[in-house]
């Protein structure tokens, strides 16, 4: 029988990486647990309010990695040590909750490659919430807005950040002053962002082609009236005008 015979009837679920290895050296406890923690901080940093914190119980890491008790208090012991995590118990249970110091932990990777830290420039950042922001967003401005809104006490969910998101990015692609725009909704304690030549809730003047074209053919019209002579009424007055008519009958019967 050939190993490919029998790989599909393996399932490979879990993956301890390379460098964590390299890190933990015997300790296949701690680059197990490590190899999960970084897994899970990465589904973690899908939902902001957990700030990176994520828990797992006794009986979750017997079964997903088959930790025993003493096994993963040694693997804590370890890392902890070497500063890639961080632990608490909170909740109703005091269960165990952990989070990974992702600087610390790449610092470590390329010492144990031999290989020096290269310069790392996220393109994102943290607000106060941990929601995460690129960095073409002013963070202080971003911050500052949310304690605005948390002290008119208004204060914005998950879901509202997300809009708020897409209504920056709207007037950025129109080559809109953000940094401008923020400030403004802060000082009038707006609940969004909107351009700052302009309030809220008032249409933007059209700009578009079409809308010029009309303005110039009603200009045009209003020229061309003005030119042509009036129509010759033999001297009266609107005599189509039907009211006229009827008040003219009217005064032929009384005579």
């Amino acid at each position: 029988m050939l190993t490919a015979e029998i790989r599909h009837h393996i399932t490979t679920d879990f993956v301890v990486y390379r460098e964590f290895g390299l890190l933990c050296g015997s300790n296949i406890q701690a680059a197990t647990l490590l190899s999960g923690l970084f897994w899970w901080s990465d589904v973690a940093d899908k939902e902001p309010k957990r700030q990176g914190w994520i828990y797992k119980t006794a009986t979750q890491l017997f079964d997903e990695f088959g930790l025993t008790r003493r096994g993963y208090e040694k693997a804590r012991k370890f890392l902890l040590g070497k500063g890639v995590i961080q632990c608490r118990r909170a909740g109703v249970h005091g269960r165990m909750h952990w989070q990974l110091n992702k600087e610390r932990l790449l610092e470590l990777c390329y010492l144990v490659k031999g290989e020096p830290l290269p310069q790392f420039d996220s393109r994102y950042h943290l607000d106060i919430d941990n929601f995460r922001l690129e960095k073409w967003v002013n963070l202080d401005l971003w911050n500052n807005f949310l304690k605005m809104r948390a002290e008119k006490g208004k204060p914005v969910n998950l879901k509202q950040k997300k809009i708020l998101l897409n209504q920056l990015k709207d007037l950025k692609n129109k080559n809109y002053d953000l940094d401008a725009v923020m400030q403004k909704s802060i000082l009038n304690g707006w609940a969004g962002f909107y351009p700052s030549d302009r309030s809220p809730n008032i249409p933007a003047p059209p700009t578009s082609e079409a809308a010029t074209r009309k303005a110039r053919a009603e200009y045009d019209a209003q020229l061309k009236q003005s030119a042509d002579p009036p129509p010759d009424t033999g001297g009266q007055r609107n005599p189509e005008n039907s009211a006229r008519k009827n008040l003219q009958k009217f005064f032929n019967k009384k005579q």
